[in-house]
């Protein structure tokens, strides 16, 4: 995380799972240091594999649309392959 910027990057290895991407979600909601307007980018280019649901990325979604930070925020995500191109677009 680089806060003092307003950007933040988040990489995943190997496997994720639905657990992983939805405490990320909650670290992230009671981080202070996040302030309104953040960019992110969401390197997904050494994922392997992900055992994520729609309802999974639906409970994602749900956690971010009470942040008022995220209203502004940016997100870019690195998706080569298909795996994290299928998990980025939902």
């Amino acid at each position: 995380m680089l806060p003092e910027q307003g950007r933040i990057i988040t990489t995943s290895d190997g496997s994720i799972s639905e657990a992983e991407v939805l405490e990320h979600g909650r670290r992230m909601n009671r981080d202070p240091r996040i302030e309104p307007g953040f960019s992110e980018l969401l390197d997904l280019s050494n994922l392997e594999s992900g055992d994520i649901s729609l309802g999974g990325i639906k409970a994602v979604v749900e956690l971010e649309r009470g942040a008022d930070r995220i209203e502004r925020s940016r997100l870019a995500i690195v998706a080569p392959r298909d795996v994290a191109f299928g998990i980025g677009r939902m």
